[in-house]
């Protein structure tokens, strides 16, 4: 099997709306938003500069309540969904 090719990207999810004002966050949720990308009900997002372009969310799994579930030590419980994209998003890796 081959290895799983280097993301071009893997980006957080900012809660913090202070910190979503920042212009590259700005334009990474316009990204999201023009490719049906919910970023908001995840934790990261990873893209593969791939032909089309393969974006998967952390997507954070829910309660019955609409909550955030979390495991025994204390770290919400993610699920990958994945999306493509008509375009890379317009920022690069930020770690």
């Amino acid at each position: 099997m081959a290895d799983e090719p280097k993301p071009y990207l893997t980006y957080p999810v900012r809660d913090d709306v202070d910190l979503q004002q920042s212009p590259p966050y700005q334009a990474f949720m316009r990204w999201c938003s023009d490719n049906d990308i919910p970023e908001e009900t995840g934790k990261y997002i990873t893209v593969w500069n791939e032909t089309p372009v393969r974006a998967v969310l952390d997507a954070y799994v829910l309660d019955e309540n609409g909550q955030r579930t979390y495991d025994g030590d204390g770290a919400p419980i993610t699920t990958p969904v994945t999306y493509t994209a008509a375009t890379l998003p317009p920022i690069q890796n930020s770690f």
